[in-house]
């Protein structure tokens, strides 16, 4: 006996006879093309390396608004991007991640140095601060250049003509730091680093930008804060030695999807 074409309809459909079938694949949308573009950036490796005393310390930038003037020469590349050894981006530029590697090393290794790290974060509201107040809150250590243009760099690490200045440290403490609120706040967490019979202390990481910092904009500075406060006045130095690793969108080759 030969089936009837219900029942035929029946077998095929696996048993779910009268239910719409199903198809194991999904839709996966449009594969054209809309947004296609080439992208220019700017590389940015800057390196520096410094002796820093006992009872001193630095606020290195590692991203700040200011002038393309002051961050000197930009390579151009064949290959798309362009090259720059400034922590320094103009206007509108984008930067989602930064590569930091520090090291800070004995010079003598017969005492114990004490060493801290910090960060500093500023957008327009905290950079655009008076002298009275930016000592309040981060101990002279962070400046703003332009108070009409809104831009920003350090006040002990300085970069011009494609090269750093010498280091200008400031006077700092651990207790001074845990005495004033003000900078507690500023620098909300103090790393501490032991260092003794030739240890070296490094940190190598990845980091992501600060939302309030990824535009640059009026008052926009990231800085990298490194205190040496040993117990014993006497201690040598300790050498610092900082790579920084990150790519800068500018405003005019950035492509917004809507």
């Amino acid at each position: 006996m030969g089936f009837s074409a219900r029942q035929m309809a029946y077998i095929r459909s696996g048993g779910n006879y009268g239910r719409r079938m199903r198809s194991n694949q999904k839709a996966q949308g449009g594969t054209r093309a809309q947004y296609s573009a080439t992208t220019s950036f700017i590389r940015h490796a800057t390196t520096q390396t410094f002796d820093l005393a006992t009872g001193k310390c630095v606020a290195i930038p590692l991203i700040c608004y200011n002038t393309s003037a002051k961050r000197g020469t930009v390579t151009a590349n064949p290959l798309g991007s362009s090259k720059n050894q400034s922590p320094y981006v103009t206007m509108g530029s984008r930067v989602d991640n930064i590569s930091i590697n520090l090291t800070v090393q004995q010079t003598d290794t017969s005492k114990v140095n004490e060493v801290y790290s910090s960060i500093i974060s500023t957008s327009f509201n905290e950079a655009g601060l008076n002298s009275t107040l930016m000592d309040d809150y981060f101990n002279s250590m962070i400046v703003m250049d332009n108070e009409s243009s809104g831009e920003v760099d350090s006040a002990t690490n300085k970069y011009s003509s494609n090269a750093w200045d010498t280091v200008v440290p400031v006077s700092y403490s651990y207790q001074q730091w845990m005495l004033t609120p003000q900078q507690k706040h500023s620098m909300p967490i103090m790393r501490k680093y032991s260092l003794y019979s030739g240890r070296v202390a490094t940190a190598k990481t990845i980091a992501k930008v600060p939302p309030k910092n990824r535009r640059a904009q009026f008052g926009s500075g990231y800085w990298l804060v490194i205190m040496h406060d040993s117990p014993d006045t006497s201690t040598a130095d300790v050498k610092i030695h900082l790579d920084t690793f990150f790519k800068e969108i500018p405003a005019t080759d950035q492509i917004e999807v809507t």
